[in-house]
This record gives structure tokens, C-alpha cells and sequence, in this order.
């Protein structure tokens, strides 16, 4: 336990600055920049192989950030044929593998419902406050992927029993 907290202390705080910093960046510009998603993905990766999270072994993670890319990318197709235009960013798409890396497979779905959640209600609150009118506002579905992931990897370090896993 004390070597794990040795090992994800740094982790942890590293990804939380990254987090941070994606949600700031993707709320004000609408992008997820590369330069901050692949190295955190690199860390993801980095993190599988030699001590995943808590109750994850190697191959949830490896699978994870797979599944993760290919579905995120699968919705993002089909949103974007149905809407005849892009309905999410590649950014999210990558960020999505990023997630899985570190979180496993059994979280996406978990992370998809914060996001979703957590965009709807910023989205309300905005226009409620009439900051946001009309139909064609978009709003960023990053920071609220940075929240999901957060909180899968917060719970998992501080040892709840987290099988966010739910019937695809």
C-alpha cells in the first residue's frame, strides 16, 4: 500500500494538472491539444505496465485505452454522419484512449455518464443564467471527461470499490 502511494502520489498529482489544465484549455478554445493529451497518455501507459490502479491488472488498462479510442471514435462517426457535422472533437477521441489507459476498461461507460451529466448540467446553469441562448451553442464535452477520470482515479486510490463497469 505505502510503495503504491509512493508511486501514485506523483502520478496522481501530475494528472490532476493535466486534467485541470485540459478542462480550462477545452472550455475556452473548444481543443484537447495534443501536446498535453499524449503525454499524459504515454503516463497512462507508463502506469499500466509497471503498477496499475488499484483493482486493475495490465490487461484492463491495455484493453482499456484501446476500447476506449475506437469506441469514443465510433461514436464520434456515427454523431457526425447523423448531425451532417462534426458532432465530437478528435480530441476527445484521443483523450478517451487516455482515460482508459489509466482507469481500464470497466470505466468508460462510468466517465461517459459524468461527462454527460456534467456538460448537461453546465449547459443549463449557463442558460439559465442567460449566458447561452439558442440551439446552437456548443458545449465542451472535455472537462467533463477530465471529471469522470478524475473521479474514477480518486476512488480507486483511496480504496473504494469502484466497478463503474455497466452493460454496454
Amino acid at each position: 500500500m505505502f510503495a503504491g502511494l509512493l508511486f501514485w502520489g506523483p502520478v496522481a498529482l501530475v494528472l490532476a494538472v493535466g486534467l485541470v489544465a485540459l478542462s480550462v484549455i477545452d472550455y475556452r478554445h473548444h481543443l484537447l491539444p495534443n501536446r498535453i493529451v499524449y503525454p499524459l497518455w504515454s503516463l497512462g501507459i507508463l502506469t499500466c505496465i509497471v503498477q496499475p490502479l488499484p483493482g486493475l491488472d495490465r490487461a484492463d488498462c491495455c484493453i482499456g485505452s484501446v476500447a476506449a479510442f475506437l469506441l469514443t471514435w465510433l461514436i464520434r462517426a456515427v454523431g457526425s454522419y447523423f448531425a451532417k457535422r462534426e458532432a465530437m472533437g478528435f480530441g476527445d477521441v484521443k483523450f478517451m484512449g487516455m482515460a482508459g489507459a489509466f482507469a481500464g476498461w470497466q470505466a468508460i461507460n462510468f466517465i461517459f455518464f459524468v461527462a454527460a451529466s456534467s456538460t448537461g448540467i453546465a449547459l443549463l446553469l449557463l442558460r439559465h443564467r442567460g449566458m447561452r441562448k439558442g440551439l446552437q451553442f456548443e458545449m465542451p464535452f472535455g472537462p467533463g471527461l477530465c471529471l469522470g477520470l478524475l473521479i474514477v482515479v480518486l476512488a480507486r486510490l483511496l480504496g473504494a470499490d469502484v466497478n463503474p463497469a455497466w452493460p454496454l
